[in-house]
């Protein structure tokens, strides 16, 4: 599973960045050897939402705030746009301002999909069995009984990253990309990263610090994650 192949999968929605054509090309490394390179081409877009809130930080007029009326229908485009990978059994895995472009009408399209991921275990079984159903990516669930599969924790950008990844999760769904999409919609309405983190035990300790510390009552399963012992929680 690649880029290419999400884009192809994930094509004809007004909220995801159409691929217009890709072409390969022969390239030489640092090491004096050749090899094969793939360029993707897109419709121009003049900006992303981290542009946007730059542009908004630099103005002169002090809280030059994004108008509520407009982060409502950002809003709307970033979840369409998250909503139609997961129909399709995507996890996108790098949601954040950068990646969230403006085309020329103001619409949101998601980009970047190098971090994508194939996660059949977000269909459900009905759309795996019926042809009739949108997967468009083939996906198939290994086994009847998966809820998650194994994946690499190191995903996303730090500031974007969900607690049980910082917490060395490899097995998760959905919420990777849905925490994201919400630290985005906090930073358009702040015009600052919720969670500025500079290292994995400090976005840790920033992420409690505001929501509270996991204990057997609101996160019973914390204590599995491979990294929890590494952490003291204070209460």
């Amino acid at each position: 599973f690649c880029e290419l192949a999400a884009l192809k999968g994930l094509r004809g929605h007004p909220c995801v960045a159409p691929l217009l054509t890709e072409y390969s090309s022969s390239s030489s490394d640092p090491f004096g050897g050749m090899g094969n390179s793939l360029s993707l081409a897109f419709p121009y877009c003049p900006a992303d939402l981290a542009d946007v809130i730059k542009q908004r930080l630099a103005s002169p007029r002090k809280g030059s705030m994004i108008p509520d009326n407009i982060i409502k229908a950002l809003a709307r485009d970033i979840l369409l746009a998250v909503g139609h990978c997961h129909k399709h059994g995507v996890l996108h895995r790098d949601v954040k301002p950068a990646n969230l472009l403006l085309n020329p009408h103001g619409r949101v399209q998601i980009a970047d999909f190098g971090l994508a991921k194939a996660a059949p275990h977000i269909l459900p079984e009905s759309k795996l069995n019926d042809q009739s159903c949108e997967n468009p990516l083939g996906v198939s669930r290994v086994s009847t009984e998966d809820t998650d599969v194994t994946m690499t924790h190191a995903l996303c950008t730090l500031h974007y990253r969900p607690p049980e990844t910082l917490l060395g999760s490899t097995r998760y769904g959905p919420s990777v990309d849905i925490w994201a999409v919400g630290l985005v919609l906090a930073e358009l309405l702040s015009l600052r990263p919720l969670f500025p983190g500079r290292n994995v035990f400090d976005q840790t300790g920033r992420i409690f610090a505001l929501l509270g510390t996991p204990s057997e009552t609101n996160w019973p399963d914390a204590r599995k994650l491979p990294d929890y012992a590494k952490v003291e929680f204070v209460p």
